[in-house]
């Protein structure tokens, strides 16, 4: 009996031993320093001696390792390199590192370098754990530098990786869209077999990571919780420059043929986007290569697929050339560092032009490099439909009939003349044509002619419907079976950009848009973003009633954000990848660049949201680029216009973009086509404070310019919300103040294009892509600064509004049709709400895109008036707005004595398949106006829900005053909703 137990301990001792595993693979490390951007903490976790931390000379250093949950340890090993720790301490928390508290469970007071290992106290629980180092022997570069090359922890268990999106068939089971699933990687420092070996079975990946894909190498490493989140403090520091940016890397999968696909099924392998230079592999053997970022890839691996077992797929991707930053490029922002926005990484161009770093985003570890398209595996035929698309006529004015022509590439993959016919089906109508293709030819196939009655056109965004048609294109051999099959989407509409005493001005469908809109830099500093994710911040656009959407530098090719604009009714002003020349050199490779650009024009031809194309961003391309491009657009397009320079010629453009009076804007913006009008558009408090830790929220410091207020703007912002808003105390009312801000300037920067009725402002910018404190409508967390509510206001179809310089009151019809009988209403008040000035205006006629004058304004000019407008159709309010002018001095001081406030409000909450819709009416029962109130959601942790699509936010209540808002949320989530303003208190609602 003592010996069968004696047995069962040791083997349970033994199942006790096999279970301990080293918790710290691949988990994020915080740092006290580190002596450069590569030798940063995490790399003592990454399972490899040959690369390492060291720390900068402090009196005392540190690492943090987070293990992603509580777990029991046994054993710390530590690895140090040539200045090891004498002094140092092993401390343990409950915690992430970042709201660690520490606590000591050994103290080592005569370390002695090499390996050491050191058995921890029985059942210690660690979530992080620092190892903290007080005095140093210094063998190499001296001064107190501390180096560690690994760290092993034993523990008992690690924290579950994500669940990790499975390969899927499409709905017509003839496509397996390869995401996540198998997928991993490795940095190439680490690989010691060659390309083939890697690429075919019984390869041993085991010590490789999960990937992402589609995605990025830096996002893969984040997902798995191998790095602090670079968004958040200056976390972004603490992640090596040279491991991610200057090494080449690997991508693995095994994947099996799916059962759908028929033995007879020509098999392909389709890439959307690889940054930056790729090898793929297939079961060993070398199938293709990709140059540049932006370049689709179908490869025909037919013979290369095993139908019965695992396939191994390996990419290789080569890392940027010049992915160095120059010598002047500011690497960590500063309180009044200078801008240096783009880099060396110009040369490279087609990449990724902004993760070099600008005054807007920092510069992005690895340049995102990876898988950043969709990789599938297709069954089709030996004839491929290559990139169709339909170019529209209309008879204007005539819109009674469309005739469109039909335009696709076939290509013949068999060894066979091949006879067939190429049928389009649109709005139940079948055109065909026949084509006969020798083997291996891509030849071009016409179908014109094409007449559609009565269409249902496509219109931008304020001027219609964007309708769409579902068209179905097929190929049928002469027996009339189906041999390959494509569809998508289109928009019927006529689209013509015309020069018209030097200004570009664009017509769809015959009338003239008034082009209101923002600038996109990354949709997401890490590509971080899928069709939801493209839909979401496409749906805010809408809503902020803007028309246009530019593609800056080209930065975004992904299907998904075209389809959303095309959704939307959102034109694109749709750049190549030239940065401004100030801001990075002209690429080296000419080939790989128009390789690119072309396969561009193929990939986006087809979308009705597309405007026109643009050369460079504020410079002229290099001669022989600026030609080929517009060649290649008249080629391969034929119907859209190409501009050589975004802010020359036909466009003006370059800011500013400062803050600027109210008057500044209507005296010398809004009468020509403005690329770029800057704002800073300060983000909520909450969203501050979501940015970095506490220590770190007010006031003013050099993490506030890690988040991109290190610019001179962001000073002259200050100065100006000082001079007319008063000094603030805290960073809660420097985000008030701020507010107010916001909302005077992006009012003005759309209402002078209302009033000098030029072509079009795009401002900069619209779209956040990383946790910053200028230059968006809506921030990294989706939520809606004052500057996105006084857009959506100035942006209105038809709109009031208030004409600083002259003080007139006008009234603008940007809709397809005149306004007959509207009724304008106007009060001026004091801040105490006594009414100064009344009066109400019948207008007979608004023309079309026009604005006229209404009446004038008696407005004070050395006291502060609060001014509201409102237009009426009958008895319903189609227009109304709301103004605050200034007094003798351009200051608003004033309004630091109005009353406080207490609004009173009502919500009905109403559930509408996976939307909640909240309906709120809001009254100000006060004798004294309300200005700028804000409404929030609550979840019920306390914790803000975002996103929120709100019909209003950020609107002032005169005395007696109600606004009905209706809101919509994603999730049933929502507990309370909060009410505040400049002059109201916030205050709590349970939402039942």
């Amino acid at each position: 009996m003592a010996r069968f137990l004696f047995i069962t301990l040791l083997l349970l001792n033994c199942l006790a031993i096999a279970s301990k595993q080293n918790v710290a693979l691949n988990r994020a490390v915080y740092q006290s320093s580190s002596i450069d951007y590569d030798r940063c903490g995490h790399l003592v976790t990454d399972g490899s001696e040959r690369t390492f931390w060291e720390s900068k000379v402090d009196a005392e250093n540190w690492i943090a390792i987070d293990l992603g949950a509580i777990t029991p340890v046994s054993k710390v090993k530590i690895i140090w390199g040539d200045n090891w720790g004498v002094v140092y301490k092993i401390q343990t928390a409950t915690t992430n590192p970042n709201k660690a508290q520490w606590f000591d469970i050994h103290i080592c007071t005569q370390g002695q370098g090499g390996i050491e290992e050191i058995i921890l106290p029985a059942y210690t629980e660690c979530y992080s754990m620092r190892i903290l180092i007080m005095s140093v022997k210094e063998m190499r570069r001296g001064g107190g530098t501390v180096i560690i090359r690994e760290v092993e922890i034993e523990g008992e268990k690690k924290v579950a990786l994500p669940t990790r999106r499975q390969p899927y068939l499409k709905d017509d089971s003839k496509t397996l869209v390869l995401t996540d699933g198998n997928w991993k990687l490795q940095n190439e420092m680490f690989l010691m077999s060659s390309y083939d070996n890697i690429s075919s079975s019984g390869f041993d990946d085991s010590d490789w990571i999960p990937a992402i894909v589609p995605g990025t190498i830096l996002g893969s490493y984040l997902a798995i919780g191998a790095l602090p989140d670079p968004y958040y403090g200056s976390q972004n520091e603490q992640i090596s420059e040279s491991f991610f940016s200057f090494n080449n890397f690997c991508y693995r999968n095994v994947f099996r043929m799916p059962d759908s696909f028929s033995p007879d099924d020509r098999l392909f392998l389709y890439f959307g986007g690889i940054n930056w230079k790729s090898i793929i592999y297939l079961n060993g053997k070398l199938i293709g290569l990709i140059d540049g970022a932006f370049k689709r890839e179908r490869f025909d691996v037919t013979g290369l697929i095993d139908r019965d077992r695992d396939n191994v797929l390996a990419v290789f991707i080569r890392k940027l050339d010049h992915a160095a930053p120059w010598p002047r490029k500011v690497l960590s922002k500063y309180i009044g560092a200078p801008t240096v926005n783009g880099d060396l990484i110009g040369y490279d161009s087609p990449t990724f032009m902004a993760s070099g770093g600008w005054n807007w985003q920092p510069i992005i570890r690895g340049r995102n490099l990876g898988i950043w398209g969709i990789v599938s595996l297709e069954a089709g035929s030996e004839i491929e439909i290559k990139d169709p698309y339909i170019v529209n006529s209309l008879n204007l004015p005539d819109t009674t009939e469309a005739t469109l022509t039909f335009r696709t590439d076939l290509r013949n993959y068999s060894n066979k003349t091949a006879d067939c016919i190429v049928k389009i089906n649109l709005l139940g109508q079948t055109h065909s044509q026949p084509v006969k293709l020798l083997p291996h030819e891509t030849t071009a196939v016409k179908i014109d002619n094409i007449k559609i009655s009565d269409p249902v056109l496509w219109w931008p965004n304020g001027y219609g419907n964007p309708v769409l048609h579902d068209v179905t294109v097929t190929v049928e051999n002469a027996s009339g079976n189906v041999r390959s099959k494509k569809s998508f989407k289109h928009g019927i509409r006529d689209l013509q950009s015309k020069i018209e005493n030097g200004i570009l001005w664009v017509y769809v469908n015959g009338y003239r848009m008034l082009i209101r809109g923002g600038n996109w830099g990354l949709p997401e500093a890490m590509l971080n973003c899928d069709e939801t994710g493209f839909d979401l911040r496409v749906r805010l656009h809408r809503d902020a009633n803007f028309n246009m959407i530019r593609n800056w530098v080209g930065q975004n090719t992904n299907p998904y954000f075209y389809e959303a604009c095309d959704k939307y009714g959102l034109l694109v002003f749709d750049d190549f990848w030239l940065a401004n020349a100030v801001d990075g050199p002209d690429p080296m490779d000419f080939n790989m660049f128009m390789s690119n650009a072309m396969d561009k024009i193929r990939n986006v031809r087809q979308h009705a949201s597309l405007a026109f194309y643009c050369g460079r961003n504020e410079s002229y391309p290099p001669v022989e680029l600026d030609r080929a491009m517009r060649k290649a657009v008249e080629e391969l397009d034929g119907s859209r216009h190409y501009a050589s320079h975004s802010a020359a010629d036909e466009f003006t453009g370059l800011g500013p973009y400062d803050i600027m009076p109210k008057e500044w804007y209507f005296a010398n913006r809004g009468k020509t086509f403005h690329s770029e009008q800057g704002i800073i558009a300060f983000p909520t408090v909450e969203s501050l404070r979501q940015m970095m830790p506490e220590e770190y929220w007010w006031p003013i410091n050099n993490m506030w310019a890690i988040h991109d207020y290190q610019t001179p703007r962001s000073l002259l912002f200050t100065q100006t919300l000082m001079q007319r808003y008063g000094v603030p105390s805290n960073e809660e009312e420097y985000s008030l103040k701020a507010q107010m801000l916001n909302m005077e300037s992006s009012k003005a920067i759309f209402e002078c294009l209302q009033n000098n009725r030029g072509s079009g402002v795009l401002i900069w910018m619209s779209q956040s892509s990383w946790p910053s404190m200028i230059c968006q409508l809506y921030d990294h967390y989706f939520e809606p600064t004052a500057s996105f509510f006084g857009a959506k206001r100035a942006c209105s179809p038809i709109h009031i509004f208030w004409n600083p310089l002259s003080d007139k009151l006008r009234v603008a019809n940007n809709s397809l049709h005149p306004l007959h009988k509207l009724r304008a209403y106007v009060v001026i008040c004091d801040i105490q709400g006594n009414i100064l000035f009344s009066k109400e205006a019948d207008i007979a006629d608004i023309q079309a895109n026009s604005a006229i004058d209404i009446l004038d304004l008696p407005l004070r000019k050395d006291k502060l008036d609060l001014i509201k407008l409102k237009l009426k159709d009958g008895a319903q309010t189609i227009a109304e707005n709301f103004y605050w002018s200034q007094d003798s001095n351009e200051s608003c001081l004033e309004l630091l004595q109005m009353p406080r406030v207490t609004l009173s409000f009502a919500i009905k909450r109403e559930l509408v398949g996976n939307e909640t819709r909240l309906y709120v009416t809001i009254k100000n029962t006060a004798k004294s106006p309300a200005l700028n109130i804000r409404l929030g959601i609550r979840d019920t942790r306390g914790e803000r829900v975002l996103p929120v699509f709100y019909s209003d936010n950020y609107f002032s209540l005169l005395s007696g005053e109600s606004r009905n808002i209706s809101i919509s949320i994603s999730a049933d989530n929502a507990s309370d909703m909060f009410v505040e303003g400049w002059n109201v208190g916030r205050t709590y609602q349970k939402i039942k």
